[in-house]
């Protein structure tokens, strides 16, 4: 498993991670926008485990969030922290993120880890903090909620498959066919 996640990372990185836009015009000024923001993020940094996402859950999704100054942050979350959903068309028609991040108070020493929720749609970005990890489908816990606007006008996400079994359908793990011979023999 190691020596196969090595060599396709080794593959991946020797012939080069390219991102271009659906459509550009003659001068190239998407492509130039997208590299522009994929070098001020230092995504090359992060390739290795991205690689290993891929490779093993079958699916990545890429988040381009704006910030104050007027560029943009690229996030990544693994499957498992996403769920895409589409119309009938293959388009985005919704996408929520759950990831944790940690939070000190100043009475504990012990970090205690907080949760949030974001639900992206054409038109609005929902954010929703809780105290417990929430489910793809309500916001349960939730106990602080903001929707804003999506002032895009489109969902800024993308989603990277491998191995999938048709248009539309999630992405599959290098792994998933071979998953309990592999537990199996290392429990062994």
């Amino acid at each position: 498993v190691h020596n196969h996640l090595a060599q396709m990372r080794l593959f991946g990185i020797r012939q080069g991670v390219e991102v271009y836009p659906d459509q550009d015009d003659d001068y190239d000024t998407r492509k130039n926008f997208i590299n522009n923001i994929w070098k001020q993020n230092q995504v090359d940094l992060y390739l290795d485990r991205i690689w290993d996402n891929f490779l093993t859950m079958g699916e990545v999704l890429f988040y381009l969030r704006p910030t104050k100054e007027g560029s943009y942050k690229i996030y990544y979350y693994p499957k498992g922290s996403f769920k895409a959903y589409y119309d009938e068309n293959g388009d985005l028609n919704e996408v929520v993120i759950i990831y944790s991040y940690k939070i000190r108070n100043k009475q504990d020493f012990m970090p205690q880890q907080r949760w949030i929720k974001l639900t992206i749609t054409i038109d609005t970005v929902t954010k929703s903090l809780s105290d417990q990890r929430p489910s793809f489908e309500n916001n349960g816990f939730a106990t602080n909620v903001e929707t804003y606007s999506n002032s895009l006008g489109f969902i800024p996400c993308v989603v990277c498959r491998n191995l999938p079994n048709g248009p539309g359908e999630a992405g599959n793990g290098e792994f998933d066919r071979l998953g309990s011979q592999i537990e199996s023999h290392d429990a062994m």
